[in-house]
């Protein structure tokens, strides 16, 4: 479902032939946020597949811990920042780090980082090499990821964290029932409420 205060996109809200899930809570411990990351990895995204990714630290401590990940030192700054002075300046106004990762190496980043909940984590999910991937990640600065028509036909999915409220799965001939699969068995497994909208804005805004 396509909300405000999200990512930017270049086709129209009549388009159906784009699916755009959101699995959305509030208020839950950082337990139910690893179920839902591992649920999404091991359940949505297809095995073998090519998962490309941003990565957004929070602070210059983040940044510099990200810097000397083994996950992501193969890549380099998305801002092209040489400088290693001017990186720690600026941290707080960079643009994250860009990585090519396993399904697996998922959760993993997301419990060693905290970037996510003030920011996106952005994710790339395709079925062959992407030789474009920077520049499809690179788009868009400080206000929103912008995701392009001819990028979701050549992938199964992005895949991104809307701060620390949930994640949205965004494709074309895409099936919402696995991520509807990992809200279920969070909600069984932590006893919590689980309302299903088949349209509208997860915020509750009209």
């Amino acid at each position: 479902m396509r909300h405000a205060h999200c990512v930017k996109v270049d086709w129209s809200d009549n388009d159906d032939s784009v699916v755009w899930t959101s699995l959305f809570y509030w208020l839950g411990g950082a337990d139910i946020w690893q179920s839902i990351i591992s649920g999404i990895s091991s359940n949505c995204i297809p095995e073998g597949s090519i998962v490309y990714a941003l990565l957004v630290p929070f602070y210059s401590g983040e940044s510099r811990e990200m810097r000397k990940d083994p996950l992501v030192t193969a890549s380099r700054l998305a801002n092209g920042w040489k400088s290693l002075a001017r990186s720690r300046i600026r941290a707080i106004f960079s643009r994250g780090y860009l990585a090519q990762l396993s399904r697996e190496q998922i959760p993993e980043i997301y419990q060693k980082y905290y970037g996510w909940m003030y920011g996106h984590h952005a994710f790339i999910v395709a079925r062959e090499p992407l030789p474009e991937w920077k520049q499809e990640l690179r788009s868009g600065r400080f206000f929103g990821w912008r995701i392009r028509m001819k990028l979701l036909e050549r992938i199964y999915f992005v895949l991104f964290n809307h701060y620390d409220h949930g994640f949205e799965i965004i494709g074309r001939s895409i099936s919402p029932d696995p991520l509807l699969e990992v809200a279920r068995k969070v909600s069984r497994d932590y006893n919590l409420p689980l309302e299903v909208q088949e349209s509208g804005n997860p915020f509750g805004d009209p």
